[in-house]
C-alpha cells in the first residue's frame, strides 16, 4: 500500500500538536508533586528542629491549566514567642502561624512561583503593630530540573512593640536570595539588610545595627537539604553596632567581618576555619580597640557530626552526660580532632594590646575512654595543648586600677612573666601534666 507523504506529515503534525497540548497538564502534575515534596521536607525539618508542635502542610492546591493557586500553613509552637514577650507587647496566646499564599506558573521543566507569607493570629497582631500586613513578606522563585531558587523580600516595618515601656522597633527592608543545585548539592545564599533599631523613648536608650550583608556558598556532605552538614565559604559583614543610654558611655563597634571556610580533607574528615576582625570597639572605661581572632578545627566525621547535632537538639546538659550523650561525643572524636587559635590580637588605636595563640589535640584514646565510662580529670591524659600569650606593658598602665591590680597579682603568682615590653605566659598540657612558664602546676597522676 502506498502512503502519501502528506499523510505522514499530517500525522507528525498531529502528534506534535497533541504533545504540545499535553505539556501544561504534565507540567502541572509535576509541579504539584514537586511542590508537595518540598513542603513535606519543610515539615520534617521543622519537626526535627522545634518538635511536634512545628509543622507545614498544604491547605489548598487549586491546579489550573497554566497556573495554580496554593496555600500552605506553617505553624510554630507558641513557645517561639515567650509568654513574657506576649504580655509586654499585649499579644494574644496561640501558636505562631503563617499562611504561604503562592501562585505557581507551569513551564516545560520549570515552575515559577510568587506570593506572600501572610501572618495569622499572633503573628498578624505583631505585624500590624509594626505597620505591616498581608503583603509585607514576599516570597518568589523557581523550581526547575536540578535547580531551585527563592527570594525573600520584606517591607520596612516600624512600630510600638511594648506600650508599657514605650519601646519601638524598626526593621529596614530585607532581601534574601538562595539557590540550590541538585547535581552537586550546592547552595548559595545572599543577604542584604540595611539594619534595625530598637529604641526606648521612656529611657532614651537605643540599640542600632547597620549595614548587614552576608554571602555563602555551601556543599552538602551529609544529610539532606533541611537537615544536613554543609561545607564551603561564608562571609558576614556589619558596618556598625551601637548601644546608648543616658549617663553611660555609649558602646559601639564598626567594620565587623566574619569569614568562614570549611571542607573535607583526604581522610574525608571535616576541616574548618573562622576569622573575625573588627574596628573601633568602644566600651565604657576601656580604650577603643581593634582586633582579629582566628580559629581552626579538623578531624570530625561528617556523619558523626550530623548524628551528634541531631541528638544535641533534643538534649539538655544532663542528657549530654548520659550514656547516649557520651557515645555520640565518642563517635564524633573517634579518630581524634584538633582545635587551634592561630591568632588573637586586640589593640588600642596607639597599637598597645594583647594577643596569643593556642593548639589543642584530642587523641583517639579520648573516645575509647568515654566508651569505657571514664569521666572527669582522667580524660585530660588524652588531650595535648600548647598556648602562649602576652599583654603589652604600656597597655597595663592605661587600664582601670582594678584591671592593673589583676595583672600585677598574676605576675606575682608567676602566671605572667616580664619579657622585653610585655608580660607573657606559656602553658602546656601533656599526659595529664599542666605546666605554666615551665613550672608544673598540677599532675593528675599524683
Amino acid at each position: 500500500m502506498k502512503i502519501s507523504w502528506r499523510w505522514l506529515v499530517g500525522a507528525v503534525l498531529l502528534l506534535v500538536g497533541l504533545a504540545a497540548a499535553a505539556v501544561p497538564v504534565i507540567s502541572g502534575m509535576q509541579a504539584e508533586r514537586v511542590f508537595k515534596e518540598q513542603v513535606a521536607l519543610m515539615d520534617a525539618s521543622l519537626n526535627a528542629e522545634l518538635g511536634p508542635g512545628a509543622r507545614a502542610a498544604v491547605s489548598t492546591y487549586d491546579r489550573g491549566l497554566y497556573r495554580t493557586d496554593t496555600q500552605t500553613r506553617i505553624e510554630l509552637p507558641a513557645e517561639v514567642l515567650p509568654r513574657s514577650w506576649r504580655r509586654s507587647m499585649e499579644l494574644p496566646d496561640g501558636p505562631v502561624v503563617f499562611m504561604l499564599d503562592q501562585q505557581l506558573r507551569h513551564g516545560l521543566g520549570r515552575i515559577n512561583f510568587d506570593g506572600y507569607l501572610r501572618p495569622e493570629g499572633v503573628t498578624e497582631a505583631l505585624l500590624n503593630r509594626l505597620g505591616g500586613g498581608a503583603e509585607s513578606i514576599r516570597l518568589q522563585g523557581a523550581m526547575g530540573v536540578g535547580e531551585q531558587s527563592v527570594t525573600l523580600e520584606t517591607d520596612r516595618l516600624s512600630g510600638l512593640i511594648d506600650p508599657l515601656q514605650a519601646i519601638t522597633l524598626t526593621l529596614e527592608p530585607l532581601v534574601f536570595v538562595a539557590t540550590y543545585r541538585d547535581a552537586d548539592a550546592a547552595l548559595t545564599t545572599d543577604l542584604d539588610w540595611p539594619g534595625a533599631v530598637i529604641r526606648s523613648e521612656r529611657e532614651e536608650a537605643e540599640l542600632r545595627a547597620e549595614g548587614i550583608q552576608s554571602a555563602m556558598t555551601g556543599r552538602l556532605v551529609a544529610g539532606s537539604l533541611f537537615d544536613g552538614v554543609w561545607v564551603g565559604d561564608s562571609e558576614l559583614t556589619v558596618d556598625s553596632l551601637s548601644a546608648r543610654q543616658p549617663g553611660v558611655q555609649p558602646a559601639s563597634v564598626s567594620d565587623v567581618k566574619l569569614l568562614g571556610r570549611s571542607g573535607v580533607d583526604e581522610r574525608e574528615k571535616l576541616t574548618g576555619e573562622v576569622e573575625l576582625t573588627w574596628q573601633d570597639l568602644s566600651l565604657p572605661d576601656v580604650p577603643t580597640t581593634r582586633g582579629e581572632l582566628g580559629v581552626r578545627v579538623a578531624g570530625f566525621d561528617p556523619e558523626a557530626m550530623l548524628a551528634f547535632s541531631r541528638l544535641a537538639q533534643t538534649m539538655n546538659e544532663a542528657d549530654i552526660e548520659s550514656f547516649a550523650g557520651q557515645a555520640a561525643i565518642a563517635d564524633l572524636l573517634a579518630d581524634g580532632a584538633t582545635l587551634s587559635m592561630p591568632v588573637l590580637r586586640v589593640e588600642s588605636v596607639a597599637g598597645q594590646g594583647f594577643g596569643g595563640s593556642a593548639n589543642l589535640l584530642v587523641q583517639p584514646q579520648f573516645a575509647d575512654q568515654l566508651r569505657a565510662g571514664v569521666t572527669g580529670m582522667p580524660l585530660l591524659r588524652s588531650i595535648e595543648m600548647e598556648a602562649e600569650g602576652g599583654i603589652d606593658a604600656a597597655l597595663i598602665d592605661v587600664l582601670p586600677a582594678e584591671q592593673q591590680l589583676w595583672a600585677r597579682q598574676l605576675e606575682g603568682f608567676g602566671l605572667l612573666r616580664r619579657e622585653d615590653d610585655q608580660l607573657r605566659a606559656r602553658m602546656n598540657l601533656s599526659g595529664g601534666v599542666l605546666s605554666v612558664n615551665g613550672l608544673t602546676w598540677w599532675d593528675i597522676s599524683r
